[in-house]
C-alpha cells in the first residue's frame, strides 16, 4: 500500500549523537555523551535517514520540517498546518489505500 513519509529535520539543538566510554570504563561507569545538531531527542544523523524513502517508489517523502523541539513539535502552528497541507493534499487520492503519515 502506499504511505506518506514526511521527515522533519531539527534544529541546532545539542543533541546526543554519540557515547563514548572511557578504557576499561564499560560496562560499569557512564559513557562520555558528545553531542551534536538535532531535536533534542534525536540526532540530526538519524531524522535524515528517512530521505532514504525516497527510493521507495509507493512512498511520497516530503521535505523537511525544521520546527525545533522534538516533544514540542506537533504543537508548533506551522507543524500544524504543514499536516494539513499534506491531507488536503492527498485526502482524495489516497483514502481508499490507507494513507499514513510517517513523522
Amino acid at each position: 500500500s502506499s504511505g506518506i513519509n514526511a521527515e522533519y529535520g531539527g534544529s541546532e539543538i545539542p543533541t546526543a549523537a554519540q557515547f563514548r566510554w572511557r578504557p576499561k570504563y564499560f560496562p560499569d561507569y557512564q559513557p562520555d555523551q558528545i553531542d551534536g545538531p538535532g531535536d533534542g531527542t534525536v540526532n540530526q544523523r538519524s531524522l535524515e535517514l528517512c530521505k532514504k524513502f525516497k527510493r521507495l517508489k509507493d512512498h511520497k517523502v516530503y521535505p523537511g520540517i525544521k520546527y525545533g523541539e522534538h516533544m514540542q513539535i506537533l504543537l508548533n502552528p506551522a507543524v500544524i498546518e504543514y499536516i494539513k497541507d499534506i491531507i488536503s493534499e492527498t485526502d482524495g487520492s489516497n483514502k481508499q489505500s490507507g494513507t499514513e503519515l510517517v513523522f
